[in-house]
């Protein structure tokens, strides 16, 4: 898996989407400051970390984090309950979401905890 964009000014930003059916990934999701990437897994199992893009899990997906990550954006109905998250396998680590952005509105600035240890909370 690649990175989208690699610049540090608009003339360098991409736009990047990932979408997986029935996949099992290894490897990291990036994106620089001025790119945008978005990944939308269903019956998937990712292992790896994630920075800068949004994330969309179906319930029979899994993410196993492998390194500190950062979310822009998470969309995840099925494995959200209360304040836990059941097919985020956190092994520790934690994950930041924006709350001030509206694709994180559903999260309503709770910190949620992932199965196998870690968190899922918010930035700012």
């Amino acid at each position: 898996m690649n990175s989208a964009g690699t610049g540090s000014d608009n003339a360098h930003a991409g736009t990047a989407t990932l979408r997986a059916d029935g996949e099992k990934l290894n490897g990291n999701l990036s994106a620089d400051g001025t790119s945008t990437l978005s990944a939308t897994l269903q019956d998937t199992k990712l292992t790896g970390s994630i920075t800068n893009a949004a994330l969309t899990l179906d319930g029979t997906s899994i993410w196993k984090v492998s390194g500190d990550s950062t979310l822009t954006g998470f969309d995840d109905p099925s494995g959200t309950s209360g304040t836990k998250i059941t097919n985020i396998v956190g092994r520790g680590h934690t994950v930041l979401y924006d709350s001030s952005l509206s694709a994180n509105s559903a999260l309503g600035g709770k910190t949620y905890k992932l199965a196998n240890g870690g968190k899922l909370l918010p930035n700012n």
